[in-house]
C-alpha cells in the first residue's frame, strides 16, 4: 500500500490526501511508478538485500 501524498483524479474517480493505493488499484491513465515520481504517492520502499 502506498499514502497518497497529493489529490489526482484517475479516470474513474478523484484519491484524495491521506488515502491509500495498491498496486491492484485502477489508476489509469497513471502508474505507482509516474505517481511515485511526481510525488502524489510515497515512493515504493526498496526490499534490502543481504
Amino acid at each position: 500500500m502506498f499514502k497518497v501524498l497529493k489529490s489526482f483524479n484517475t479516470r474513474n474517480r478523484r484519491i484524495s490526501e491521506g488515502e491509500t493505493v495498491s498496486e491492484t488499484d485502477d489508476l489509469a491513465p497513471h502508474t505507482i511508478e509516474g505517481l511515485a515520481a511526481g510525488k502524489f504517492i510515497e515512493a515504493p520502499k526498496s526490499e534490502k538485500r543481504k
